[in-house]
């Protein structure tokens, strides 16, 4: 992500939450986003953030942060935008997985696969709440758009 950050001239600042132990360690990692004046967020899953998912998503609201998610929750909560690979499709490829290994296959030597499906989310009512208007061509290659 660095490396594609620098091609396109964005400044990509890494946080790490998942030391987070209480709301007001989350709050006090989130105030470092402010001082810092970003632009947006792009939020991982990650389970500190689906524990404090009203925290964070009020505070995206509240400071008018753009998000891009990587979880269903933060989406369907207040995220702007959900770009990620589609969940069931992996769940799909990792029941064969476990067929295989059950019918005696060695881990070693199955083959890795990347996803091919991923899924794009767009959250209009967060769009409307923090003032934006996406271009024409995002909403239109959506899957699924929140209204």
């Amino acid at each position: 992500m660095r490396r594609l950050g620098e091609r396109l001239q964005i400044v990509l600042l890494l946080h790490n939450i998942s030391g987070a132990q209480s709301q007001s360690e989350y709050e006090l990692i989130l105030s470092k986003i402010l001082d810092e004046r970003s632009d947006a967020l792009f939020i991982v899953d990650e389970f500190v953030n689906e524990k404090f998912n009203d925290v964070l998503m009020n505070f995206t609201l509240e400071n008018r942060l753009p998000s891009i998610c990587q979880s269903l929750g933060c989406i369907e909560s207040a995220g702007l935008l959900y770009y990620f690979t589609d969940i069931l499709e992996l769940r799909r490829r990792a029941a064969v997985y476990v067929d295989r290994l059950l019918k005696g296959a060695k881990p070693a030597d199955l083959p890795v696969e990347q996803p091919s499906r991923f899924q794009l989310i767009v959250n209009l009512k967060t769009e409307e709440a923090l003032g934006l208007q996406l271009p024409p061509s995002i909403l239109a290659a959506a899957d699924k758009i929140i209204e």
